[in-house]
């Protein structure tokens, strides 16, 4: 199945700018390579370039905010440095224009602890054996919120963070009217039956509450008190508490000046 979902993506199984086949539970996982998402951006046209970079402790990194944006980022160079603690991400624009994305450790490791993957067994998988590579991953992926993207592209992350909770590769499949054998449909989801929420009953009722905030025209501020800002922000862990705020709001009354 991971094979039939990567050659449907169009990633080539097995090297640096594709796809990384993982063993996960009996089963082969499909795990996209940050080189397969830079391939895939720039084939498509969504950027020209893509240059992301791993933080150490003791490197030398000023960002500036504001109107003139800037980022400087001094690698330090044998005993100097230290531990992974961030990445970066720098993007030419089609117009030509450049724009970076920053992120901690912390923030990482938020990412790294909402996976399917790393809860059924943590210190184990590519966020263990491969930590800098998915360091940039993550980084480039946040990136790609702020810019357009075309839809081959928005396909590919939709399908990687969909899996990454636990989606299966026959639902992802199922939903793109592929034909499958008979053999290979209807597999279990993937990770432990204790993460069962992180599977299709997981996305149906994540999609059924983001309808609901659009509907209800939920503004970000109050999105923001429970730390989202788009669909694929929703994950197993809040995903209740979402579901109980959009059920109590209730749009501000406009009261007579």
């Amino acid at each position: 199945m991971a094979m039939i979902w990567a050659a449907f993506r169009n990633l080539g199984p097995g090297v640096e700018d594709g796809v990384w086949l993982i063993p996960y539970r009996g089963k082969v996982t499909p795990v996209p390579a940050y080189k397969g998402l830079i391939k895939r951006a720039t084939e498509t046209g969504s950027i020209l370039s893509c240059k992301p970079y791993p933080i150490y402790q003791g490197d030398k990194v000023i960002v500036n905010c504001g109107l003139d944006e800037d980022l400087i980022h001094e690698p330090s160079f044998g005993d100097q440095r230290g531990a992974l603690i961030g990445s970066s991400v720098v993007f030419l624009m089609p117009d030509g224009s450049e724009r970076f994305h920053l992120m901690n450790r912390g923030d990482l490791e938020k990412n790294r602890n909402s996976s399917a993957a790393w809860k059924a067994a943590p210190n184990t998988g590519p966020w263990h054996d491969w930590e800098e590579a998915m360091f940039l991953k993550t980084v480039i992926k946040q990136g790609f919120r702020a810019i357009p993207l075309k839809s081959l592209l928005r396909e590919l992350l939709r399908d990687d963070s969909r899996l990454e909770v636990g989606a299966t590769i026959e639902s992802l499949l199922a939903e793109t009217g592929q034909e499958l054998p008979d053999n290979l449909g209807g597999g279990e989801p993937a990770g432990d039956p204790a993460l069962a929420p992180a599977g299709d009953d997981f996305l149906k009722r994540r999609e059924a509450v983001w309808n609901q905030i659009v509907e209800k025209m939920i503004p970000l501020e109050v999105l923001n008190e429970v730390g989202i800002r788009e669909l694929n922000d929703i994950n197993a862990e809040n995903l209740s508490d979402i579901e109980e705020l959009v059920q109590g709001y209730q749009p501000p009354k406009k009261g007579n000046k």
